[in-house]
């Protein structure tokens, strides 16, 4: 057919290919609980969704590897930053929109909301085109964005959004239960203490473990969230790849054509 919106139906779906890619090739687990441990620093943290979106921005050109072994590096935090000022410059923007819709009474609250949900498509969006093309200004490229997000935005929210509500329902439950275990045996060591003065010493060098085992279980625990985190920023970002190389094929071609070719590695 030659209409421009007509696209092939695919056997599996943008985030379905998205974890096909992230669990087939190596050890994806423990390079996430590296990625998480990386997250966890301010300011080079940026690396982490830069690595993302480079790893990602190979499949609108038709490439496809596993996980890349470099994880700082200078191309890596550079797009990094770059996503991060969209996610600033869009956010501000969209939350300033939705607090002028949020003062009509009633409908004034959902059409706020739809807004959150738009602009999180849009970071997506211009996330995966600065990192495809290398260029910060790419992401504002408004005309461009919206032609594509027109195309299958129902599959682009459920890109965004979907791996982060299941990655933090996940995140939650297992905090949830493991605090309850960690904060359960403080608890019984504060009990210890309580009791009689013949085992005063002990009950005060057990509580004092106790301190130490809580503020290392909690530390561990906030790693684990992070690297859970991690899990997310990855299927969105390959998500966005999948979804770019059906419906926005045009910026595969033009990054081609300004001399931008797929990472090596």
């Amino acid at each position: 057919m030659s209409n421009e919106n007509y696209y092939p139906v695919y056997s599996e779906g943008c985030l379905s290919a998205a974890w096909r890619d992230l669990t087939a090739n190596g050890p994806w687990v423990g390079k996430c609980f590296f990625l998480g441990l990386v997250q966890c620093v301010p300011i080079l943290n940026f690396v982490v969704s830069g690595y993302a979106y480079n790893w990602s921005r190979e499949v609108p050109f038709g490439a496809k590897s596993g996980l890349p072994q470099s994880v700082v590096t200078g191309r890596n935090f550079e797009i990094g930053f770059y996503l991060f000022v969209i996610n600033i410059v869009f956010g501000l923007v969209g939350s300033l929109i939705a607090t002028v819709f949020a003062l009509v009474p009633l409908i004034g609250w959902i059409a706020a909301f739809l807004v959150e949900f738009v602009v999180l498509m849009f970071v997506g969006l211009a996330s995966m085109r600065t990192a495809l093309l290398g260029q910060l200004g790419e992401g504002f490229s408004l005309s461009k964005l919206w032609t594509v997000f027109q195309r299958n935005w129902s599959n682009l929210l459920i890109v965004v959004l979907v791996p982060s509500l299941v990655v933090g329902f996940i995140g939650t439950v297992f905090a949830m239960l493991f605090s309850i275990i960690g904060f359960g045996g403080l608890a019984a060591s504060g009990a210890l203490l309580s009791s009689a003065n013949a085992i005063e010493a002990v009950s005060y060098m057990v509580v004092g473990t106790a301190g130490i085992f809580v503020v290392l279980f909690c530390i561990v625990i906030y790693w684990v969230m992070c690297s859970l985190s991690v899990v997310s920023v990855l299927l969105v970002a390959r998500g966005l790849g999948h979804w770019v190389a059906r419906y926005a094929s045009e910026w595969a071609e033009e990054a081609a054509s300004r001399g931008v070719v797929p990472p090596q590695y």
